[in-house]
């Protein structure tokens, strides 16, 4: 990181950029509390530090939620009923 952007907070329309969300999604996040922020007299600034260990945590959180399904069949699916059988 170049020195000029070491300790630069992001905007919020850079991390609305950079996430690829909407102000309106960026303003909940915020005001529920569930992305790191600062704010700065009325300003609302990002550590982008703080972000990437949020994103990371994020992904992470995801990824144990995911697991394997098992596909069923549907009750009116011919597979185990036995209809090709002798044929």
């Amino acid at each position: 990181m170049p020195d000029e952007e070491k300790g630069r907070l992001l905007t919020a329309k850079e991390v609305q950029d950079l996430l690829r969300i909407s102000e309106r999604t960026l303003r909940n996040l915020v005001s529920d509390d569930r992305i790191p922020h600062l704010r700065i007299g009325r300003l609302l600034r990002f550590d982008p530090n703080a972000l990437k260990r949020w994103i990371e945590a994020k992904v992470r959180s995801q990824g144990k939620v995911r697991r394997n399904r098992v596909l069923r069949p549907h009750a009116g699916d011919a597979i185990g009923r036995g209809e090709d059988r002798g044929r």
